[in-house]
Parts: C-alpha cells; structure tokens; sequence
C-alpha cells in the first residue's frame, strides 16, 4: 500500500496532483502548525512582468494550525485571481481545458 501524506496548497503544482494519482491513501495534513506566507493560502506564478504571489487572505490569530485558519472569503479576491490567471496564461498548451474546471471551483 502507498500511502502519500502533504499540507494543503491553494493552486498545488502538477507533481501535487501526480503524488495524490499514485497514493492508495492521500492524506491531508492539516493537524499541522500554519505557516504565515506558506504555501497553503498563496502560490507563484509566472507572468511577462516576472514572478507573481497570488494570497488568499487568512483571518486568524497566529499561530494556529491549518484546519482552524479561516479564508476571508471574498468575490472580488477570486474575480482578481481568475483575471491574473486569464491574461498570463490563456496562450499556454491545455488552457481551454483547465481553466473552466479552475473557474467552476473559485466562482
């Protein structure tokens, strides 16, 4: 039995996606201390104008461990990163068929 065990990443890279595909069991680990400026609540991409950090805002008292972070949800966040993401990759190979799937989750 494999069994793969990782943080939650907001955006996770394909080696993420590839990890969980070949685990039996994925396990989230989220019992875990989080991390202020982590991975779990941001992610880099690229862009024309260089590297850029996508943040979901938290609302929390640090320390506290991921499961009790709480997003501070907001449209016009989601709007903005779905916007980012349009113009920096639409040009890129299989957009047409990841973006919607990322729209339907953050809309």
């Amino acid at each position: 039995m494999n069994i793969a065990i990782h943080q939650p990443n907001y955006m996770p890279w394909a080696g993420y996606f590839y990890k969980m595909a070949k685990s039996d069991v994925f396990v989230l680990l989220d019992s875990v201390q989080y991390e202020k400026n982590g991975m779990t609540n941001r992610v880099k991409i690229k862009t024309s104008q260089g590297p850029l950090w996508l943040t979901v805002s938290v609302r929390r008292n640090f320390p506290c461990i991921i499961k009790d972070a709480h997003i501070a949800d907001s449209a016009q966040l989601r709007a903005r990163h779905l916007k980012t993401i349009e113009m920096n990759y639409k040009r890129a190979p299989f957009f047409e068929y990841v973006f919607p799937e990322l729209r339907a989750i953050l809309e």
